[in-house]
């Protein structure tokens, strides 16, 4: 072999090495970081849009049960997009999350819990779900499963071991809403219905993030209140004095008395 070819020869050698030994660290970088946030406190990861549940063989027999025996469902001409077995802390049977879909529209029906039990079900409304793109980017720090590309998780956010709807409403004001099973009523209510803004003062993206603070779990993020709005025939505009919190960066807990999310204080900037 001459010398021209053994030096190009070395030189492949050398470059497929060196591109092997970086695919080797890219991997193990995402091994990491798959670990590292697998660390978090979910039980699930966030996952991407669409929401992807292993078709097992009692999902399939679940699904052509709700078709055959759901009337709601064949009245309306409704699809269900997504079915998975969850504890909602509903008694009766076995818990089923469910999202139906207008087959001819392009909104949700919303979320509901099905209790199946032998041949019998009841069906409760679990939560809103809206497909609100410009939340997105908001919310990438909540943990759970996503509804399809909607702004509506669920999870078990208060560590109590049984999931709960966090979702984003808009109506007046942006709203973020949890709602749980409540056995005494037997039916979803609010845990949390806060008014929050999406922008603080200079502009920036204000995300709700689900954190840790002071050794206790919950969500930061800006609310605002708007305290006697008058509707100027364009925008609602607040009026004074306006709520001390607004453009703050508030943490709210899980209160395990009062069943519900209560405001912790703010955030201090370190």
């Amino acid at each position: 072999m001459s010398k021209t070819k053994y030096c190009f020869f070395s030189f492949i050698i050398i470059i497929l090495g060196i591109s092997c030994f970086g695919k080797n660290t890219n991997n193990k970088n995402l091994i990491i970081s798959i670990e590292q946030n697998s660390s978090i406190k979910n039980e699930k990861l966030f996952l991407e849009i669409p929401v992807l549940i292993e078709e097992t063989y009692e999902i399939n027999v679940i699904r052509e049960y709700l078709y055959e025996n759901d009337y709601e469902i064949k009245d309306k001409n409704l699809e269900i997009v997504f079915l998975d077995k969850v504890n909602f802390g509903i008694p009766g049977g076995d818990n089923w999350i469910v999202l139906l879909k207008h087959d001819s529209k392009m909104y949700y029906d919303g979320a509901y819990v099905y209790v199946i039990n032998g041949n019998s079900y009841k069906k409760y409304y679990g939560a809103y779900v809206g497909n609100f793109e410009y939340y997105n980017a908001l919310i990438q720090d909540i943990p759970g499963v996503r509804l399809g590309n909607s702004c509506t998780i669920y999870n078990d956010f208060n560590d109590d071991g049984i999931n709960e709807y966090f979702y984003i409403d808009w109506g007046l004001y942006n709203l973020l809403q949890i709602r749980g099973f409540n056995e005494d009523s037997n039916k979803f209510i609010d845990f949390c219905n806060i008014s929050f803004t999406t922008n603080d003062r200079e502009n920036n993206p204000a995300p709700i993030k689900h954190i840790i603070y002071n050794g206790t779990y919950g969500f930061e993020l800006m609310p605002i209140t708007y305290r006697e709005a008058i509707f100027d025939g364009n925008n609602w505009i607040a009026q004074d004095p306006p709520d001390p919190d607004n453009y703050k960066r508030i943490f709210y807990a899980w209160n395990n008395i009062q069943k519900k999310y209560l405001r912790i204080g703010e955030i201090k900037q370190e």
